[in-house]
Order: structure tokens, then C-alpha cells, then sequence
């Protein structure tokens, strides 16, 4: 039975059941299964069908292995470790167990055994040359470089083109103080491969340290793999600067590098991130594209090129740089760690362009490899890969930890006073959908009791709703020329009680901020919807629907269950008086029109299945997207007709301001939500117009935001329990008019009366949470969970 594609593992599992019927206790079937599920990311289940076949066959070598491998996949390394010394004791020749032992033991920093390991491997298997690799790193992990190298010379003499073997042992002998042999190695490595950076700045150490100063410059100062010894000092300090947060002063310092070995794509690439950073986006490609010239195999300079590019709306040159990134083999550890680091950018930008085929193997890559903690995600990225709040946890957990934590001197420790001085920390104080939803909360805030104060840290746009939350707040203060530890400083200082923040882990959030604790009670709200992992905040504002209690496991943070709705409303949102025709938006008269106002990112080929499911069973239906870029829409066409729907049958609605935007909406009959990360604004834009929302929840606060709308709106009807009753709910409404005339005006009786669009009402519920939050504070008690009572 073949098993090892992705595309066949839903039949595999199925067959393999079918065959369990009949033989329920057969180990070589249930180890299969077990493989099978583990190949699915099923890694509980494929562990107990392991264990099953070692009851019923407890001297199962191969079970034994693989049931290993499936506690590797997870961490659970000790025991993995048990399971391979098992197999290994039963087959002693098995090679294989061997060498996942040794990479188990290097994972615990017991180098010593993972030496023992490999060497048991190779007795097994002489020219295992992975595992005479791994034993030359675990030798040079244990200081004892000659025989180190001795193991890469080894691999040489059966593979005497193999670059990583000559580049590791020109290491350990250059660690090992050989000086001339180890300029050999690196002559070699260079002599294959010319441009390759690493070979190149290593043998420039080894000149520098032989007193050849001359040969080393030269070595820094040639193209393409380039040399570094002065340079790469730079390089080194750019670099150092960069994780300290002073990407202007790394600047200063790649200058200096290039100035000295210009043709070094590392440093180039490296000056690139600082202007990135500093948001000279135009700047920093310039010098993505001369690294990538430099060296047309480094991975990290096409994934850095094509997150520049997005920045700037270069459509073509992302999706390039993309795909160049992925096909790459990496040429050293350095640059597989980064294309590990890189994966979810990838499949984030493949999900932006609907370009899926793939995607859901590169997704379950990414579970496995956070599951076996090889990699750590971007937090936002993991609400749209995945539906399980555990893993949500475990990527805000490693952002968590990567963050400057370093409180500030002093913060406000005095008692509440007349008004409990509330903090809201942003960089979204402008025409923003977050400031959309807030503007009137911040207008109508009880400044009897409250002080309401702005940080805002993001561009100032000039609008009219920047104009707006200005005027809202006792006092608006732009920080965003001071540094993180100076914010933080200043909202210690200014005596800032609570300290809300409204960016999460998404884009040009700055939580280094919030990390310093300059606030006594820190809650985060609205911009990210999950845990932020770590010691960032006390609270986590959300609602029963959104992030039950029993859910409490997957935050870092204390819940709170806000009376209503998490979700505020702005009821000033104004609608176009004028809706225009269907004509006028491209949509057929008489048709049933389903509305998808998503960002490319949230579609998914699941989801798009089931819309399409709608779509074929509505013969006289449309279904109505955002427009993004003509090839988007041109993906998005070819797999309708893939799936056999007319491609016209999408219709593509062009960007328009908001006022239009809801006005327009009045066309359509239903609208579709996404998952795992579903619609929040565009929902309740969405019954803002009347327009209703059908919905399936998942198991993370991303995916269950539009249950809470609906939910508070009244209409939990419109709330899927899976896909299939999604399916049905459209088409209830689909080939009823009485019914989606009712469930319309439903949604505009309720729209007057209901909690979703009273915003006085939410600003009541808000402010009893805060006031709970200190009260606890003021009794000594550590932050916990609780719910604000309804008036």
C-alpha cells in the first residue's frame, strides 16, 4: 500500500481501518496505521496504534522505531530515546535508531552518547555518511577536534565533493590549532564552490590567525561568496545591533562592512534587514537584490527580497523571490535554520496569492516542526495556519521569549485616586480597522472616572479619523521617534495604571514596550486574537464565545469575559446613502450574490471548496470577492474551474472608501465566512448593513469571532456546527426569499436593541473590567479569570 503522499493519506487511513475489521490485532497492520497517522500529523493517534502493535508483539523492532520517531516529533525526547535503545537492543544492525538516537542525545547536550550513537551506526552501516557527519559535530561539540576531523575527512574520501564535509573540517582544524591543514580544507571548499561565504570568511580567519593579513583582505574584499575578516567584524556588530533593537546604528556599521568587501551578499543582506527595519523599504531591496546578484543560492537574501517587495506591492518580484527561496537547498546549518524561519512567511504570502498547490503539505511541515519545537512561527501566521490554540500558545510562547524583557525602574504603585488612568498603547491611531471599531469607545469613556490616555507609535496619515481619536483622548502623545525602553519610561513616569495594548503579535507592533511592565496591570485587546504567550500582559479582554474559560490552557494571560460581545462597534460607521445597482458592481440581476470580503490570506482550498459547494447548488449564483491583484484573481479563477464552476461566476469588487464599501454590501444576499481566521471588522461591517453571516466556528478565538457576533446580534442560526450544516444554512437561504427577507429584517430589528451595535453599552462593560482588574490588584491578589456581570 502506497502511503507516502500527502494526497492519498485521508485513503491510507480509511483502508487501513478497513483492514483493522477484519484483523484488529495485527501488528505489522497496526504499525502501518500508526505510520500512517504519524505521516498526518496525527501524533497521539499514531502512537497509540504503535503501542497497540507492541502489546500484541512486544519484541517489534520496527514498532519500536517508529514509535520513536513519534515521541521525537513531539519533544517527548527521553522516551523517543527509550524506544530507539529498544529497537536497537532487538536489531542491533538497525542503523536507523542508532543515528536518531545520537540526534536525540545531541538535542539534550549529551554529546557523549550521541557520539557512542553514531558509532554504532556506522558499525551498522560503514558508509552512513550522515551519521559520520553528525559524529564530527558532536566531536567538535565535545572539544575533541582531531577526531572530529578525522570524521569529515572520512566522508571526504567517499564523497570528495562534498562542500559541508570540507568547510566542517577545515572548522575543527582550525579549532584544533592546524592551521595549514585547515587553509587546505577551506582551499578546497572554495575551489568547488567560490562564491560560498561561510568557506570563504572561515579561511579568512585562518589567514588572519596565520598573519597573512594581505591574502585575508583580498579574500574579504572578493566577489560574490565574499571575505570578511574586518568586514565580517562589522558584519558581526551589524548584526549584534540589530538584535538590540538599533537598526539605524547597524547601519552605520554594514556601511563600514561594505566599504571594505563589497562584493559580500551576507553583509549587504544584513544592511538590507536594518533598513527594513527602519522602513526604507525602496533603500533595503536595493540591497536584497545586490546580495542576491552576489550570490544567487542565498535563501535568506530571496525571502528577505520578497518580504521587502510585498512591503512595496511588487507583486511579481515577491512571488519570485518566494518561490527561489523554497526551491533552494540550503548550503550550510546557518541557512536552513533561516528557510526554516522563513517557512511561514512562505506559505503565508502562497495563501495571500492563492497560489495552494502544496500548501497543505508546507502547513503540516510547519505543525510538525513547532510540535517538535525545530521552529518557531510568527504567532499571527499560526492563527491563520492552524485551528489549535496549543500550538497558537506554543508560537506566542517563542515570540514571547525573544522580546527585550527589561522592566523599567519604576511604575505607578499608589492607590486608584478619583480617575483610574487607562494607557492604550498603538500603532494604529489612524484610518485603521481597529480605530474604526474603537473611535466612538474612546469618545464615550466616563472621564469622570477614567483618564484615557493615547501612545501611539504608528505613521500619522492625516485623515479624518486620526483627527478624530486625537480629539477623543485627555491626552495624545506620538512616540514613535523614542525607543521601546524610552515609551515605556514614559508611560512609568506619567503614572499609567492600566496599559492596554491593541497590536498583539501583528505587523509593526513593538511589544518590547509592553515587555518592560511599566504599567501595574497590562491587558492586551482586539489586535491579535489569541495569547501573547510569556510575561507580556495580565489580561486578555475576550467573551465567553470567543475564549471560554475551560479554554484557559492555551493563554498566557488571565481571561476576561467582557458582558456582551468582546467586540466594540463604532454606530457612527456612516453608509453611503446611495447604494449603486447591481449593474454598476458587475453583478447580475436575479442572481443569489455571496459575498466574500476576505483578505486572499484567509482563503484556503478547504474553504474555497465549500463556497463552491454553495455555488454549484445555486445554479443562478455569483459569488462576490475583494479585488487584490490580477493574478489572484486569475488563480482563484482557474481552481473554480477546476472544480467545475464557470470562472465568471467570481466577481472581483474594486477597493472603495468605507462609506461606498458598506453601501455596496446592500447587494449581496449572504455573506461567507472564513476559517480558521475568520472575519472580524468585514463581519460585523457585514450586519452593520443587514447583510447576514453565516459562519462555522473552530477550536482558537480567531476562528469564532463571527459566532460572537451573531451570537450578540441574535441570530445564532446563522452559526455552523461543521461544515456540511455551513453548507445548508446558505442554502436554506438561498432557495428561500421568505426566509432571507425574515433573517434580513431580523438583523436591522435587532441592529436597534441588541448588544453588538451599542457602544454605550460596551463602554459600561469595559470600564467594569477595568475597575475589576484594579480592584484585584489593589487587594494583593495575582491577575485571575473572571466574567463581568450584565447589567
Amino acid at each position: 500500500m502506497a502511503l507516502h503522499r500527502a494526497g492519498n493519506l485521508l485513503e491510507a487511513r480509511k483502508r487501513c481501518q478497513a483492514l483493522l475489521l477484519g484483523s484488529p490485532d495485527n501488528p505489522e497492520l497496526l504499525l502501518l496505521a500508526g505510520q500512517v497517522e504519524l505521516q498526518s500529523g496525527k501524533v497521539d493517534s499514531a502512537i497509540a496504534f504503535i503501542e497497540r502493535a507492541l502489546v500484541t508483539q512486544p519484541h517489534f523492532a520496527a514498532a519500536e522505531y517508529s514509535r520513536g520517531v513519534a515521541l521525537q516529533s513531539i519533544g517527548r525526547l527521553g522516551e523517543a530515546l527509550q524506544s530507539y535503545a529498544r529497537a536497537t537492543v532487538l536489531e542491533p544492525e538497525r542503523s536507523a535508531a542508532h543515528y536518531n538516537s545520537g540526534i536525540v542525545l545531541q538535542a539534550l547536550g549529551r554529546n557523549e552518547g550521541a557520539v557512542q550513537s553514531y558509532e554504532a551506526a556506522l558499525r551498522a552501516q560503514p558508509h552512513y555518511l550522515d551519521a559520520l557527519h553528525n559524529l564530527g559535530l558532536a566531536l567538535s561539540a565535545l572539544g575533541r577536534f582531531e577526531q572530529s576531523a578525522a570524521a569529515f575527512d572520512k566522508i571526504l574520501q567517499r564523497a570528495p565533493n562534498d562542500v559541508s564535509a570540507q568547510f566542517n573540517l577545515g572548522l575543527a582544524l582550525y579549532n584544533a590549532n592546524k592551521l595549514d591543514a585547515s587553509l587546505g580544507a577551506f582551499n578546497q571548499a572554495l575551489a568547488q564552490q567560490p562564491k560560498n561565504a561561510d568557506a570563504r570568511c572561515a579561511r579568512a580567519m585562518v589567514l588572519e590567525a596565520l598573519g597573512r593579513d594581505a591574502e585575508a583582505l583580498r579574500d574579504y574584499q572578493q566577489a560574490f561568496a565574499g571575505g570578511f575578516r574586518d568586514a565580517q567584524a562589522f558584519n558581526r556588530h551589524g548584526n549584534l545591533l540589530l538584535k538590540d533593537g538599533r537598526p539605524v546604528e547597524a547601519i552605520r556599521s554594514f556601511d563600514a562592512a561594505i566599504s571594505l568587501a563589497a562584493g559580500d551578499a551576507d553583509i549587504f543582506n544584513g544592511r538590507g534587514v536594518a533598513l527594513l527595519r527602519t522602513k526604507q523599504f525602496g533603500a533595503a531591496l536595493d540591497d536584497f537584490r545586490a546580495a542576491i546578484a552576489l550570490d544567487d543560492s542565498y535563501i535568506v537574501a530571496h525571502y528577505n527580497a520578497a518580504a521587502c517587495a510585498m512591503s512595496l506591492g511588487l507583486v511579481d518580484e515577491t512571488l519570485g523571490a518566494i518561490d527561489r527561496t523554497l526551491r533552494s537547498a540550503p548550503k550550510n546549518r546557518d541557512e536552513a535554520a533561516a528557510r526554516d524561519g522563513a517557512m511561514a512567511m512562505n506559505i503565508f504570502f502562497r495563501r495571500q496569492m492563492c497560489l495552494w498547490p502544496g500548501i497543505g503539505e508546507l502547513q503540516q511541515q510547519a505543525a510538525m516542526r513547532v510540535r517538535s519545537e525545530d521552529v518557531a512561527l510568527d504567532p499571527f501566521q499560526a492563527l491563520i495556519f492552524f485551528d489549535d490554540p496549543s500550538l497558537h500558545r506554543v508560537c506566542a510562547g517563542r515570540a514571547a521569549t525573544a522580546i527585550v524583557d527589561k522592566p523599567v525602574a519604576a511604575r505607578f504603585s499608589g492607590k486608584r485616586g478619583q480617575r483610574l488612568k487607562i494607557g492604550y498603547l498603538s500603532a494604529d491611531f489612524h484610518d485603521h480597522a481597529t480605530t474604526r471599531l474603537m473611535a466612538e469607545l474612546f469618545e464615550l469613556h466616563d472621564k469622570s472616572r477614567f483618564e484615557i490616555v493615547a501612545y501611539s507609535y504608528g505613521h500619522d496619515d492625516g485623515s479624518a479619523m486620526r483627527a478624530r481619536v486625537m480629539r477623543a483622548f485627555d491626552a495624545f502623545h506620538d512616540v514613535r521617534q523614542l525607543t521601546d525602553a524610552q515609551i515605556a519610561d514614559r508611560i512609568a513616569r506619567e503614572r499609567v495604571q492600566i496599559l492596554v495594548d491593541l497590536k498583539g503579535h501583528t505587523r509593526d507592533a513593538r511589544m518590547g514596550i509592553a515587555a518592560r511592565r511599566p504599567a501595574p496591570i497590562q491587558a492586551h485587546y482586539i489586535g491579535f486574537p489569541g495569547t501573547l504567550g510569556g510575561n507580556l500582559v495580565d489580561y486578555i479582554l475576550a467573551d465567553a464565545v470567543v475564549a471560554p474559560f475551560g479554554d484557559a490552557a492555551n493563554y498566557s494571560e488571565a481571561i476576561v469575559h467582557l458582558p456582551d460581545c468582546y467586540q466594540v462597534n463604532d454606530r457612527s460607521r456612516e453608509i453611503s446613502a446611495r447604494t449603486p445597482s447591481r449593474a454598476e458592481c458587475g453583478l447580475p440581476n436575479g442572481a443569489f450574490v455571496l459575498c466574500g470580503f476576505a483578505q486572499p490570506f484567509k482563503l484556503s482550498p478547504e474553504v474555497f471548496d465549500v463556497w463552491l459547494r454553495i455555488l454549484s447548488a445555486v445554479p443562478r449564483s455569483v459569488l462576490w470577492l475583494l479585488s487584490y491583484n490580477e493574478e489572484t484573481q486569475g488563480n482563484l479563477r482557474r481552481e473554480a474551474s477546476d472544480r467545475g464552476v464557470a470562472p465568471e461566476r467570481l466577481i472581483f469588487a474594486p477597493t472603495l472608501d468605507l462609506a461606498e464599501h458598506l453601501a455596496r454590501q446592500r447587494l449581496a444576499d449572504l455573506y461567507l465566512d472564513t476559517w480558521p481566521y475568520g472575519a472580524h471588522t468585514s463581519a460585523s461591517d457585514a450586519l452593520w448593513v443587514g447583510l447576514p453571516v453565516v459562519t462555522c466556528p473552530g477550536r482558537s478565538f480567531a476562528s469564532r469571532v463571527a459566532a460572537s457576533l451573531l451570537s450578540n446580534m441574535g441570530v445564532p442560526e446563522l452559526v455552523a456546527a461543521d461544515f456540511d450544516a455551513y453548507v445548508a444554512i446558505a442554502l436554506r437561504l438561498a432557495n428561500d426569499a421568505e426566509l432571507r427577507a425574515a433573517t434580513k429584517q431580523k438583523l436591522e430589528a435587532n441592529k436597534a436593541t441588541r448588544a453588538l451595535f451599542d457602544t454605550d453599552r460596551f463602554r459600561r462593560g469595559i470600564e467594569r473590567a477595568y475597575e475589576q482588574m484594579w480592584d484585584i490588584f489593589e487587594r494583593g491578589e495575582r491577575p485571575r479569570h473572571f466574567a463581568v456581570a450584565r447589567e
